[in-house]
């Protein structure tokens, strides 16, 4: 029979004394932060940033913007593929 071996709770993870127990939950959503729920937003709201980005790159359309930013979840760079008939 194998025998478990009890552990200890888990420690924070520390690196030279700093503490990254949430480095990803501060990374979690980090391309589409935006406090206030999605459901309470219009896509313009949501996608602002985004859709400045990919204004700045040169795609005018926001009806084309809006529909490639929310079949990629707020991804700039997938949106940008998508625009450009990638997929």
């Amino acid at each position: 029979p194998l025998a478990l071996s009890q552990q200890s709770s888990p420690q924070p993870s520390t690196i030279n004394g700093l503490d990254f127990s949430n480095l990803l939950q501060n990374f979690n959503g980090a391309a589409t932060s935006n406090p206030t729920p999605a459901s309470n937003q219009t896509p313009e709201e949501r996608y602002a940033r985004q859709l400045q980005s990919l204004n700045d790159m040169g795609f005018g359309d926001n009806a084309a913007n809006i529909g490639a930013l929310q079949a990629t979840n707020g991804n700039v760079n997938r949106a940008v593929e998508r625009l450009l008939g990638g997929s």
